[in-house]
């Protein structure tokens, strides 16, 4: 099952199952009975987490952007807005191809830009860009702090700050602390 398929399915049973729970509503306020409600609100309940999985699925899959990806997970709040996502979707290409994340899954195909990733980015490219983008960002000095290797062996002097000499504390990465300028007069 392609995610066309399996996400036109879903949004269909979505605004089913709306249809259902307002009929249930408006033959609980009309006073015919109030049977329906419960039943009908469950399927509906049920319909809306199983869409709102899939929406995350076909979203991560086919690197939808996050203002769509979140329109796609609002559109299951508004009756019957599903329909009109899905089409927009499948209009727009949002939904061409198989399932990207697949075990044996072929190369994606290229993104609006034409750029193509390379068969070792098939599998856990938001993970190596997220750990890339740690290792080039500043970290604030809120995160975790561990002293690096001290410079210049010797015993400890107090200096100003508290700290002994060669030991800079960072906040993630070491960093060579600066040496005290070499003889001279003091």
């Amino acid at each position: 099952m392609t995610p066309r398929e399996l996400y036109g399915r879903f949004a269909l049973a979505e605004a089913v199952t709306w249809t259902l729970l307002i009929l249930g509503m408006v033959l609980k306020y009309t006073g015919v009975s109030e049977a329906f409600v419960p039943v009908f609100g469950m399927l509906h309940g049920v319909v809306f987490l199983g869409y709102c999985v899939v929406t995350c699925f076909v979203w991560v899959d086919q690197r939808w952007s996050a203002g769509f990806g979140a329109l796609g997970l609002a559109s299951a709040v508004v009756p019957w807005a599903t329909i009109p996502f899905e089409r927009r979707a499948e209009r727009t290409g949002r939904l061409d191809g198989g399932w990207r994340l697949a075990p044996a899954a072929t190369v994606p195909p290229p993104c609006r830009s034409g750029w193509r990733p390379g068969p070792s980015a098939a599998h856990g490219w938001p993970w190596r860009r997220a750990r890339s983008w740690w290792r080039a960002s500043p970290r604030c000095s809120c995160t975790w702090a561990r002293p690096s290797p001290a410079a210049e062996p010797g015993p400890a002097a107090p200096v100003p700050g508290g700290h002994a000499p060669g030991i800079a504390w960072t906040s993630g990465r070491p960093r060579r602390p600066t040496a005290a300028p070499r003889g001279g007069s003091t």
